[in-house]
């Protein structure tokens, strides 16, 4: 992270254990910021998930922060200000990258580490964003994912690991995109892999 003097920090909001605000140089260069005993400074841009829409790629200012880690905020988008809320995610099972990873043949993706005898929902898209799992609340969790489609899904064997195989169309060769699993009667999500496919 670029250096800042204390000049130019303005702290907005603070939570339990944190605090939120604005760093800046000179407008239109200023950038929200979380601040935590554990980790310092850190910029909210650095905590967006991979290939987020450059239209909310420049969030300026946060303004508060709940005990449940959400963050409130002001999003620069050209011309135009926005509001945003970012809230944290918790994945508790492993998503692993597409094998081969080539458009246009039949790709294998995999998680472990599920109850054994669930189904487990595969997602993906062409951008990060943030979208609700259907029966669950935001504060529980929420997909990184920007309009996600499902891929399929799959029952997790009795070692907790659940396979999908399936065509990615040749369309998709040299493009980047984004996965994650679900699991929506437990709130359940995966970590998020960003693959660029041959």
């Amino acid at each position: 992270m670029q250096h800042y003097t204390d000049t130019n920090i303005m702290g907005l909001g603070i939570g339990s254990t944190q605090v939120v605000g604005a760093v800046y140089n000179d407008y239109p260069d200023i950038w929200a910021f979380i601040w935590t005993s554990e980790t310092g400074m850190v910029l909210l841009q650095d905590l967006l998930p991979a290939a987020v829409s450059p239209l909310w790629s420049h969030l300026a200012s946060a303004y508060g922060i709940n005990d449940l880690g959400q963050i409130v905020g002001l999003c620069d988008r050209g011309v135009y200000n926005r509001a945003f809320i970012m809230s944290p995610v918790y994945p508790s099972f492993d998503l692993y990258e597409a094998m081969p990873g080539v458009a246009g043949e039949v790709n294998q993706i995999s998680v472990s580490n599920v109850t054994p005898g669930t189904r487990v929902y595969f997602c993906w898209s062409a951008q990060s964003g943030g979208r609700l799992i259907p029966g669950c609340d935001a504060t529980v969790n929420a997909l990184q994912l920007e309009s996600p489609e499902i891929a399929g899904s799959a029952v997790a064997d009795g070692n907790g690991v659940a396979t999908l195989k399936g065509k990615v169309p040749r369309k998709y060769a040299g493009d980047t995109l984004l996965f994650q699993a679900v699991v929506p009667g437990e709130c359940t999500i995966s970590n998020l892999v960003v693959q660029k496919f041959e």
